[in-house]
């Protein structure tokens, strides 16, 4: 298996740098890949080590206010190529800001090493394990390894999948399970938009099925993400 390292220092750290490479350089072959597995693990403000393996994705969460993702989206934009989100291309879309800022998100996650803090945006930030991409429009990733088939992840709407298929993914599920945490008064109510609502549902459904990936798929309106989108008092479970 064919494995990608990418490494970014500042110059303050780069004794440090020199300094491993050349620890490494002494020791035998197995131990020095022993070794370079435990620096993988490493996630310092100046030094970030990534195995280009499983691929992954940045997505907004399905509660982020308007301004959060209006501020994200300016963000993002300014330090990573948002071409794509404009008026005539492939993810132009002028009624999703979740969307808008979904694209912009994953573009300086993908742009700056794919490591946690460049998907966290004050905590509005997802990272997922299946592709958002929806219909011509093609969210980039990083990786090479397929997504298992069951994930100890949460189950998400899709920035863009269409209100209708999300409706019918709630009517679906709370046809099924007991929904009242997204009714009135209930948790999960508050933000009241269909993507939210849909999001608690899939996850609902996702978890009472082994969390596979076939039970997140919704017609490819769901996707898998590894951090846990609860928020205030509606518990993702």
């Amino acid at each position: 298996m064919e494995f990608k390292i990418y490494i970014y220092i500042t110059y303050k750290n780069i004794k440090l740098y020199m300094f491993l490479l050349t620890e490494m350089a002494k020791l035998p072959i197995s131990t020095s890949i022993l070794f370079l597995l435990i620096l993988l693990s490493i996630h310092s403000g100046e030094i970030s080590l990534l195995v280009e393996a499983q691929k992954t994705w940045c997505v907004a969460k399905p509660t982020t206010t308007d301004i959060e993702l209006q501020n994200n989206l300016d963000y993002a934009c300014s330090h990573a190529d948002c071409r794509s989100l404009r008026n005539g291309n492939a993810c132009y879309s002028s009624n999703s800001r979740l969307h808008q800022a979904s694209y912009a998100m994953n573009q300086y996650y993908q742009s700056h090493g794919r490591i946690d803090s460049s998907c966290d945006f004050s905590n509005t930030g997802l990272i997922a394990v299946s592709d958002p991409s929806y219909g011509n429009c093609i969210f980039d990733y990083g990786g090479n390894e397929p997504l298992a088939a069951e994930s100890n992840g949460w189950c998400v709407a899709k920035p863009m999948a269409p209100p209708e298929l999300l409706l019918a993914n709630i009517n679906y599920v709370c046809g099924e399970i007991e929904c009242s945490i997204i009714q009135a008064n209930g948790d999960c109510y508050s933000p009241d938009n269909i993507l939210s609502h849909a999001s608690i549902a899939m996850n609902m459904y996702y978890v009472i099925h082994n969390k596979t990936n076939l039970s997140c798929y919704f017609n490819n309106s769901g996707i898998v993400v590894l951090n846990d989108p609860s928020y205030g008092i509606c518990d993702y479970y």
